[in-house]
């Protein structure tokens, strides 16, 4: 039985029975629902935890957190993160007339729902910048206004290292 608790720094701590087999040398595995990845996935996302998956390509990191949030009963949406993305394609922005256009990410933040930032590790640090405060603040400064995370939104990064280039 896997138990979680999140402490004061918002790290989950898990404690492992006898019958539970060890989490070592799991990251090349297929990381699937159905996997025994999935009780640590589910409990860092219930304990609203970013959860950072690291992987070879095609190794399930992108489905397993879409059928995470399929089990949460969440909304699910992603971007693919590179070194071309820009503020706008995570922000939205205000178009020629001065209409706001908005971002899967932000419907995901204002509305809640599991988001995907795929590829993390190959996104620009400015890109970075902007995602960390408004996750780690619970804010985010849009184009049209300020917003308060929703409490149901859930963060999830896959990338192919454990670290960013």
């Amino acid at each position: 039985m896997l138990n979680s608790d999140r402490d004061i720094n918002n790290r989950i701590t898990i404690n492992e029975t006898p019958d539970q087999p060890q989490f070592q040398n799991l990251q090349h595995e297929k990381l699937r629902a159905s996997h025994l990845h999935a009780p640590l996935l589910k409990a860092a996302l219930m304990a609203d935890v970013p959860v950072w998956l690291y992987g070879e390509a095609g190794s399930g990191k992108s489905t397993a957190a879409e059928q995470m949030a399929d089990e949460l009963d969440l909304s699910f949406r992603s971007i693919s993160l590179g070194p071309s993305t820009s503020k706008a394609d995570l922000m939205g922005y205000r178009d020629a007339t001065g209409e706001y256009r908005s971002t899967a990410y932000r419907e995901t933040y204002e509305d809640g729902g599991v988001f995907l930032f795929d590829e993390i590790d190959n996104a620009h640090p400015s890109v970075l910048t902007i995602l960390n405060n408004s996750i780690a603040n619970n804010q985010g400064e849009f184009p049209d206004k300020r917003i308060s995370r929703h409490d149901d939104t859930r963060f999830i990064a896959a990338a192919n290292t454990i670290e960013m280039k």
